[in-house]
């Protein structure tokens, strides 16, 4: 889901490589197993006139529940799901608001923009407060369907799509260091060397990065 639900992070922050990820917390998991729980943090530097910006990623289970807690067999749920406390004191402020289980909190100086899973019902918060902000131009193209627009560019040789190719490469390789966070364990922050793609003094990681292709079957 990260690709889907940090889309937006990763693009409207105009984010390229991160300095340092860190696993903050992890729940249990093992090297072949996933947490049933975590939290992620990405450091960003300062970029094309933006200051420097923490992203932080929630999921599964919180810390402290039952491991039987309801819904720990597939997806924490009600008062086990691991979310940012920021949350909860939204939810107190502004009760009529609605938040689905998946979306992403984008908090400034001036205020906080919520947006759903995909993206969708992006405002800021409250609702009431967005209604007094004119509604930006529409420049960017929109596709009828985005299986189509995929598939005609494969048929037809071109990278341009509706999500370019080169930048769903680079997104999933900022959600994927998460993975290499959680790897090197709670608090062993990874300092990342995007463009040579290597993590800094931390050797043990290099077989998470690089793979041996059968021969025949390189890239």
């Amino acid at each position: 889901m990260g690709c889907h639900v940090l889309d937006g992070v990763y693009w409207a922050l105009k984010i390229d490589h991160p300095v340092s990820i860190e696993a903050e917390e992890i729940r249990e998991g093992t090297a072949e197993r996933y947490p049933t729980g975590s939290r992620i943090r990405w450091d960003i530097p300062a970029r094309e006139g933006l200051p420097p910006v923490k992203v932080f990623w929630y999921e599964g289970l919180k810390k402290n529940v039952a491991a039987q807690a309801e819904g720990s067999l597939h997806a924490a749920k009600g008062a086990a799901q691991n979310f940012p406390p920021l949350l909860d004191e939204i939810k107190k402020k502004y009760p009529e608001e609605e938040f689905e289980n998946s979306g992403t909190l984008y908090v400034g100086d001036k205020g906080i923009i919520y947006t759903g899973c995909y993206g969708d019902s992006m405002h800021v918060l409250p609702w009431e407060k967005m209604k007094q902000i004119p509604e930006p131009p529409k420049v960017l193209p929109r596709t009828k369907n985005i299986m189509i627009d995929f598939l005609t560019a494969c048929r037809e040789g071109k990278t341009e799509t509706a999500a370019g190719f080169d930048y769903g490469a680079r997104l999933t390789e900022f959600t994927l260091l998460a993975n290499l966070a959680q790897f090197a364990g709670v608090g062993k922050k990874v300092v990342w060397d995007g463009p040579n793609m290597k993590a800094v003094g931390q050797p043990e990681l290099d077989h998470l990065l690089k793979y041996e292709y059968r021969k025949g079957w390189q890239v």
